[in-house]
């Protein structure tokens, strides 16, 4: 739930910051009439890196612990806001590193997640820690939109423009997830695995005669 809500926060809710920045005068991607979807494209980097990394990273994940996953997504998604902090005004190019490596973090956090909450409750639980896991990633997007919103709003005003407090809004990004990345996998850590009574019920009935 914490690892969920983190990567919604930091990874996706600064997001449309950058998308701002990228359709801003400053960077001048072309006529207003086609800056949404020249917006989107430019966006497009995080969300291949987060696909690719998904599937060829799979079968390694499996070999190691879920929360494991969890902790290196999270450091990757803050590595990569932290590459974002130092943008120039007029290059929508220089975002790209930031956005490869904070898609690759996505890429290996949510796999994990879905293991880690699959390991933590009974099989016939499995579709209540789904939703559950939704409903911290919509409130982790919903908290960091405001949370992001706020500090590039005010960044904006008392800065130089609006690549300054894109920068200032990346920082923040990236220090939520690096700071979340030892809790978040601790946490995990602790509930990787139900004990095998609970996974087996049947198991923890008594034998006739015992």
């Amino acid at each position: 739930m914490l690892a969920t809500l983190l990567i919604s926060t930091a990874a996706f809710g600064a997001l449309l910051y950058t998308s701002i920045w990228i359709q801003s005068d400053d960077v001048g991607l072309g006529p207003s009439a086609d800056l949404p979807l020249w917006g989107a494209l430019a966006l497009m980097p995080m969300a291949v890196a987060a696909l690719v990394a998904s599937a060829v990273l799979a079968r390694v994940a499996r070999k190691f612990a879920p929360w494991v996953g969890i902790g290196l997504g999270l450091v990757l998604i803050g590595v990569g806001g932290f590459l974002q902090t130092d943008l120039p005004a007029n290059d929508w190019r220089t975002s790209v590193p930031g956005l490869l490596v904070s898609g690759i973090g996505v890429g290996l956090c949510v796999p994990a997640l879905n293991a880690a909450a699959s390991a933590a409750v009974p099989k016939e639980q499995s579709v209540s820690a789904a939703r559950a896991l939704n409903a911290s990633s919509q409130f982790g997007l919903v908290l960091g939109i405001a949370v992001m919103g706020t500090v590039f709003t005010r960044s904006s005003a008392s800065s130089e423009g609006i690549v300054s407090a894109l920068n200032s809004t990346m920082a923040i990004a990236g220090s939520i997830a690096l700071i979340g990345a030892i809790p978040a996998a601790l946490l995990a850590s602790r509930s990787r695995q139900l004990p095998k009574a609970q996974n087996n019920p049947t198991s923890a009935v008594a034998r006739p005669g015992h």
